[in-house]
């Protein structure tokens, strides 16, 4: 399965809620479920804000 979260407004990737940088909390809860997709075999990427690629879910 594959699963896109798609968000307009900021540019982080999974490993953002780590970096010590400010983050929402639904953001944040965003990246921890993806990060938890990802370990159970689920396909996931981040499209956002993100100038240089999209944020691929297994990068954290």
């Amino acid at each position: 399965m594959r699963l896109a979260f798609i968000d307009f407004v900021y540019h982080y990737d999974a490993a953002r809620p780590d970096s010590g940088e400010p983050l929402g909390g639904t953001t944040s809860a965003v990246c921890f479920l993806a990060r938890e997709m990802v370990k159970t075999g689920v396909e996931c990427v981040f499209f956002n804000r993100r100038t240089d690629r999209a944020a691929d879910c297994m990068d954290a």
